[in-house]
């Protein structure tokens, strides 16, 4: 399941083979529904929405760092659900078995990658995944 607001990142999370991909608005209807959910995106917003995707006994993983340190949950919810709240500092340690899952397939990666750069241009690859969120999924700085 992907939730995204860019309707294009939507649409590519289902030709990846996503069993379910809709924008936050659509969401609602998911309510209760994931075994896991990972928060990837780093927003209050997001943060909050996770807690109301996951099934009863399901979990939360934070990713994304939200913007405030602070970040609203409904406790009553959380508890009735008896969900599992875990955190991930980024990509510690997770580079091993994400090249193992690209290499088995597990993970399909073909379209993720929707811009490359050289390394000696990596000052226009951020400056352009941050200007057009709207075509971008993932920059792909090159060192070669």
């Amino acid at each position: 399941m992907c939730v995204d607001p860019v309707p294009s990142r939507v649409e590519l999370a289902r030709a990846l083979g996503a069993d379910e991909a809709v924008t936050p608005e659509a969401a609602a209807r998911l309510a209760d529904s994931a075994e896991v959910v990972f928060e990837t995106a780093g927003a209050d917003a997001t943060t909050k929405q996770a807690f109301a995707l996951a099934r009863p006994g399901g979990a939360v993983v934070q990713v994304g760092w939200p913007g405030s340190n602070v970040v609203p949950l409904d406790v009553a919810s959380f508890l009735a659900k008896e969900l599992d709240y875990l955190s991930v500092n980024r990509y510690a340690n997770a580079f091993p078995t994400a090249i193992r899952w690209l290499a088995d397939g597990r993970v399909r990666a073909e379209g993720i990658v929707t811009h490359r750069f050289e390394l000696a241009r990596i000052g226009e690859a951020f400056r352009f995944a941050h200007e057009h969120r709207d075509r971008v999924v993932k920059v792909l700085v090159l060192n070669e």
